[in-house]
């Protein structure tokens, strides 16, 4: 018999099996190949086993209908079975027959309805139907539910199962249930008379549904186990600890009411959430106080205050309620001991709870869910995945890679834009012209199915290229406020400059095509690159095209759109750009006049601008690390940035950006004529030698008035040949554009390039 292991995954059917049904829910699903090699037929019972001693599972073989591609090994389940035997998904599980005479005979089954009073129908007769679904199951375990229906009404009634005896002789515990069998159903809050209940033992989080937060997921793991484990708790009294909270904080749509969410599926008795403070300081004092009170009565419980800082924000102003609110809670954590119940906060901001709550008395543990890396972002994508569309391994990590600064949000949003770019594209044959138009498609397809029952319809990769229109229309959460369209400018669009693009290219690319190499030299990634030259001469440019070039998230900023007349703000305009840049990482922040707000304290700057420039030497090189973010910064007077500046850790590479050279010019010429009808008597060659001393937007724009020249003649001579731009033209456009850098401001700026800075 074959013992290769599978890769376990879930199917998604979502809302098509209730949560722990035994009812169609305990199905492993193989292909018939896979069934065959391990000696299984349709029906039979498996034994699932998962490593580190997981518990074992209990299921029912079915058929996986999929193409080729899920020849593999993968067996696929659904959340009931997951739920009921915690079961891990993507984990690799052992899977072999169970044979049928291992199943217990349930001699007591304790019955209870899931939605008291939903049924009209007295209390022997839901016994007796019970019985009679319980007895059609495939097996029966303790937590799982079922449906009963009534024959002549057709009225369904759910039920969980809250006792089975005799207890269980080994782990799992399958039982069956038959005529011999003895059901009886527990009344709305009664116990079962002849055996308590059983203390819920599952407190792990699933991580099937949760990508790139397992070492989140592992500290909340430990921190139930010591919380909620009770024989743990007697034979290690030390182990006991009085209750505190955990607050989980990061960025929206990072994950953290998804972990909520799985927090909540583990097996508390109670769980109870509060949302949001209720109208006054006493209802809300109440709220508070009644939902901490369920808490220690239903333990081990779960209590979250989803949006703490709501409850107990950081010294706002005329927030004295809330800040009794927060004292409140405050007094509440402190009154549970050692009492079982776990209390989670979420916050988008750290920074804007109460210090007073985070304290190693209250909320000891802040767990920080922060924006998806690379490798996180390929988890993501592999976990949101529909078995119906998968996602090649080679897509997801090239989208992964591409993706800077998506949270698991945006990876949502993005996969569902390509999921119906890829369903448009597949099923376009199947578009209707009409409704009746439709209805023939779809006889169309019953009759093709009813003619070869085999034939099923292959599942489609959503490919690269559904991707690639996605992006165009989904960005990121962090990038929401400050989204430019990066204009399309690319390395070839810039004439000469070639010293500056080799640099810029290196500063982009390096950190992602080179880590190896640059970790085997404890090399650094650079932090800041800043341009400075004459007016017009590409600096502005350079960064359009580095941010077109290294796809990386590209936020850009004028200095002088910073400044503020009132005091402070300023200030937190810095702050808030570098705050966005962090969230958005890895990500280039282009400061264009950055003289406006990084002049020297030394140039008589009143005592605002001696803060902002503070604030930006901190936010640069501070206390909290810059990390992957890449300052570009712009001037065309450099003389008067403040020494403090220029030190390496905040501009590493300082790059003169100068009037473009012959060959530069005649690149330029190119690129400005592209597209344009030329004169055979246009030699660039010799008009490159006559633009000695242009910027490069002045070449540009001597092309373009050599183009306007043309037009103005075309249109006053008449005639529908087209007119070339001509030698004569340029001569035109020549004596109305001057050049404007002039031989002092050249000196001006190679005596600054000697005498302070020289650095590339």
């Amino acid at each position: 018999m074959d013992v290769t292991p599978f890769r376990l995954r879930q199917i998604s059917k979502a809302g098509a099996i209730p949560p722990r049904a035994l009812d169609g829910g305990v199905r492993v699903f193989m292909s018939m190949k896979n069934l065959k090699s391990l000696g299984l037929d349709i029906g039979d019972y498996v034994l699932l086993q998962q490593p580190d001693h997981s518990p074992k599972a209990v299921g029912v073989a079915w058929n996986l209908k999929a193409d080729s591609k899920d020849q593999a090994r993968v067996a696929c389940i659904e959340e009931p079975i997951r739920d009921l035997f915690g079961l891990k998904m993507e984990e690799k599980v052992t899977i072999s027959k169970f044979e049928p005479q291992r199943l217990q005979h349930a001699q007591k089954i304790v019955v209870q309805e899931l939605e008291p009073g939903s049924s009209v129908l007295p209390k022997e007769a839901l016994e007796y139907w019970a019985k009679a679904a319980l007895c059609g199951l495939d097996f029966v375990v303790p937590g799982g539910t079922f449906a009963a229906t009534h024959p002549r009404s057709g009225r369904k009634t759910r039920f969980s199962i809250s006792l089975v005896e005799p207890a269980a002789e080994e782990s799992p515990a399958p039982f069956y249930c038959d005529h011999k069998s003895e059901v009886s159903l527990l009344e709305p809050g009664q116990a079962p008379a002849t055996k308590a209940p059983q203390e819920p033992t599952n407190f792990l989080i699933n991580t099937d549904c949760i990508g790139g937060l397992h070492r989140q997921i592992l500290e909340l793991n430990e921190r139930m186990a010591t919380l909620t484990n009770k024989l743990h708790r007697q034979r290690y009294p030390s182990a006991l600890r009085r209750s505190t909270g955990i607050l989980l904080h990061g960025p929206t749509g990072t994950g953290k009411s998804l972990l909520t969410r799985q927090l909540s599926q583990a097996s508390w008795r109670k769980v109870i959430t509060v949302d949001e403070p209720a109208g006054s300081l006493e209802k809300s004092q109440n709220v508070v106080r009644k939902a901490f009170d369920e808490a220690v009565k239903a333990q081990p419980s779960l209590l979250i205050f989803d949006k703490l800082e709501h409850f107990a924000p950081r010294n706002e102003e005329g927030a004295s309620s809330r800040l009794n609110l927060a004292r409140c809670i405050a007094a509440e954590v402190e009154k549970l001991g050692t009492a079982r119940v776990l209390v989670v906060g979420t916050t988008t901001k750290l920074i804007d709870v109460d210090p007073a709550l985070r304290t190693h008395d209250l909320f000891e543990d802040e767990v920080e869910i922060p924006v998806p890396d690379i490798k996180s972002r390929v988890e993501i994508l592999k976990v949101i995945q529909d078995r119906e569309w998968p996602i090649p391994d080679s897509v997801a990590e090239e989208i992964g890679r591409r993706t800077h600064g998506f949270v698991g949000r945006d990876l949502f949003a993005l996969y569902k834009k390509a999921l119906k770019r890829a369903v448009d594209r597949h099923f376009g044959h199947f578009k209707p012209a009409s409704t009746n138009d439709l209805e023939r498609s779809f006889d169309a397809m019953k009759i093709e199915d009813e003619e070869d029952e085999t034939t099923t319809l292959e599942p489609v990769n959503v490919e690269l290229k559904d991707f690639e229109a996605a992006l165009l229309q989904v960005r990121p959460t962090a990038m929401n406020e400050v989204f430019i369209e990066t204009p399309k400018v690319r390395w070839g669009d810039i004439g000469g400059s070639e010293s500056v693009k080799q640099a810029l290219r290196e500063v982009t690319e390096w950190p992602f095509n080179h880590e190896n190499k640059m970790d085997a030299l404890k090399v650094l990634p650079q932090r800041g690159i800043l341009l400075y030259g004459p007016p017009g001469c590409s600096k502005t440019l350079c960064a359009k095209a580095i941010a077109t070039e290294s796809s990386l998230n590209f936020l850009a900023v004028k200095g002088a759109e910073l400044t503020s007349m009132y005091v402070g703000e300023t200030e937190r305009a810095v702050r808030d750009v570098f705050s966005k840049a962090r969230a958005a990482a890895p990500s280039i922040l282009f400061f264009d006049e950055v003289d406006s707000i990084a002049a020297s304290r030394t140039s008589g700057s009143h005592l605002s601008g001696m803060n902002v420039l503070t604030t930006l030497l901190n936010e640069m090189d501070g206390i909290e690390s810059l990390q992957g973010v890449l300052v570009l910064a712009a001037t065309n007077r450099p003389e008067i940035l403040d020494p403090a500046l220029m030190r390496p850790g905040r501009f590493d590479a300082i790059l003169y950006v100068g009037p473009p050279g012959l060959e530069a010019r005649r690149q330029i010429l190119n690129i400005g004529m592209r597209g344009r009808p030329v004169g055979d008597d246009v030699d660039f060659e010799v008009l490159a030698q006559k633009l000695e001393g242009y910027s490069g937007a002045e070449i540009v724009e001597v092309c373009a008035e050599a183009a306007r020249t043309t037009l103005r003649k075309w249109i006053g001579e008449g005639g529908s040949d087209v007119q070339h731009i001509g030698l004569a033209e340029f001569e035109v456009a020549l004596e109305k554009v001057p050049k404007r850098i002039t031989s002092e401001m050249l000196e001006a700026y190679e005596e600054w390039t000697v005498g302070d800075v020289k650095r590339l």
